[in-house]
């Protein structure tokens, strides 16, 4: 078995990304994750998916992006909570500190489980890693400092390695969703806690794939509420003989 598949489930489940045109230039990712009973498949936020973009992107960082919006990322994390038949439906729909934050940390879950096996897909990962902190300037500059877009786009332009064409559609992005760049480390750093915490309290019973049980099967949640199920975790493992 793989280290990839060992680290999550053993199933090796991994959906496909279903790219659709947007009307604003760039495409969609829609990921399959709703059974035809609830709802149609969840956009999720733009990227350069479809092949008619890629000259106006950048092409550095694939396993990156694979691991956020495939498996095991949100197409992984939406598809096992439609599984959770006890979960109320509010907990199968997007908040987007607990689901960015599961998928930024995916990005990082990809060097334990060897994806990145080239020093060009590393720099891929660390051009994402750039692209986070800097867009928490960007977030806060123009939603609390009063930045302008075009000193936003200037900032991301001048401190990524992201094209001209993702530096604009990017910057809109954060202008229409005040917050939310801000979400996805603020879930990040929340679960990096909740792992270093249960990894200091269980030593050597701590088992990476009961913690991302723990962290997945609640579905959808705010951080304080992920606190509850991790304690619990804690406290099942510490009692196990």
């Amino acid at each position: 078995m793989s280290p990839a598949v060992d680290l999550l489930d053993g199933s090796g489940y991994c959906p496909l990304l279903h790219p659709h045109p947007h009307p604003l230039g760039y495409p969609l990712v829609l990921h399959p994750t709703a059974p035809p009973d609830r709802h149609p498949p969840r956009p999720h936020p733009p990227s350069c998916a479809t092949p008619s973009h890629l000259p106006s992107c950048s092409l550095s960082p694939p396993p990156a992006l694979t691991l956020h919006e495939s498996a095991p990322g949100h197409s992984f994390q939406g598809s096992l909570v439609e599984e959770q038949k006890s979960v109320p439906d509010f907990r199968h729909e997007y908040i987007s500190a607990y689901g960015e934050g599961w998928a930024l940390y995916c990005e990082k879950l990809g060097k334990e489980m060897g994806i990145y096996q080239t020093p060009y897909d590393e720099f891929g990962r660390e051009s994402y890693e750039m692209w986070r902190a800097v867009r928490l300037v960007i977030d806060t500059g123009m939603h609390h400092k009063g930045w302008t877009r075009a000193q936003a786009i200037k900032y991301l332009a001048d401190h990524t390695a992201l094209s001209q064409h993702e530096v604009e559609t990017e910057v809109d992005r954060y202008i229409s969703w005040p917050g939310q760049a801000l979400s996805y480390k603020l879930g990040e750093l929340k679960i990096l806690e909740l792992r270093a915490l249960a990894e200091k309290e269980l030593g050597t019973k701590f088992d990476i794939r009961k913690f991302h049980d723990s962290v997945l099967e609640i579905g959808s949640v705010p951080l304080p509420v992920l606190e509850q199920p991790i304690a619990t975790f804690i406290a099942e493992q510490k009692a196990k003989t």
